[in-house]
């Protein structure tokens, strides 16, 4: 295939990619002097070779990762009768400095960029698909370091949302909202609360629906105050997620008849 190499311009925080690229490498050796101001992480898909450094000679081969750190110098001579295909990344972050502590070549964690786009497709969005495959490479490696970025996001989230279920929201525009892949913060999410985002959404909503319903609000009111266009989409909602399985107009009723039953003890308490 002819080599290609994509640079990134949108930012994130912890670790932000910067450019990607894929080649089957030349039959013959670069130059040592090549070299890159962040972080290049090479992936070998398949065939093997040797990478150089001023610290040595490395040999890889397919499934193998090999670690740059900014300002290291480098070649690479492939395998003569079996060239690498490989492909790379380049980044920075306020986490990407963890990566110098790695061996120079480590063999890829099961799964690493299994679920990447084909970084040729003009229509997906590879900007947060990569930097989502690098924090899950980063959560492999540094299981410890990760842990309160993670349950940063996750708090993140929850407070986002408490903040606006009037509004109508969804689990694509959070992720857009945090600059991550859908299916990254949608997996942290549920590791860390044992539902899943939607699930979150859903439970914030009925639980204020039940304390406006319980304070006389209709139930078209209620519905539009929880960020429901639609009352029967509401209703249908509610039933199957409220704690007793009342219907809105149920559990509206209930709570009428509570405060009549209460005017009444009051009513009758004054007159004995």
């Amino acid at each position: 295939m002819d080599p290609f190499q994509i640079y990134l311009t949108r930012p994130f925080h912890e670790l932000n990619p910067l450019l990607v690229g894929e080649a089957t490498a030349a039959n013959v050796i670069e130059k040592l002097g090549s070299r890159f101001e962040h972080y290049i992480i090479h992936y070998i898909l398949s065939g093997k070779g040797t990478f150089y450094t001023p610290s040595g000679a490395y040999p890889v081969h397919a499934g193998q990762i090999f670690f740059l750190n900014p300002g290291e110098t480098f070649s690479h001579r492939p395998d003569r009768d079996d060239p690498y295909h490989l492909r790379w990344v380049g980044f920075d972050g306020s986490m990407s400095h963890r990566f110098s502590q790695l061996p120079t070549v480590i063999d890829a964690p099961e799964g690493f960029f299994d679920n990447l786009c084909d970084l040729l497709d003009p229509g997906k969005d590879i900007n947060c698909l990569i930097a989502a495959e690098l924090l899950t490479l980063y959560a492999m490696l540094f299981p410890q370091q990760e842990a309160e970025p993670i349950k940063d996001y996750v708090r993140v989230v929850m407070d986002y949302v408490q903040k606006n279920y009037m509004h109508p929201i969804s689990v694509q525009a959070i992720a857009d909202r945090l600059g991550l892949h859908r299916g990254y913060l949608s997996r942290i999410f549920r590791q860390n609360t044992n539902f899943t985002l939607q699930e979150y959404i859903i439970q914030i909503r009925i639980t204020k629906a039940r304390q406006f319903l319980s304070l006389g609000y209709s139930v078209d009111e209620t519905a539009a105050l929880c960020g429901y266009k639609n009352t029967a989409s509401f209703c249908k909602t509610y039933k199957k997620h409220d704690d007793r399985g009342l219907t809105p107009h149920q559990r509206r009723s209930r709570a009428q008849g509570i405060q009549i039953d209460f005017a009444e003890d009051i009513r009758k308490q004054k007159n004995s």
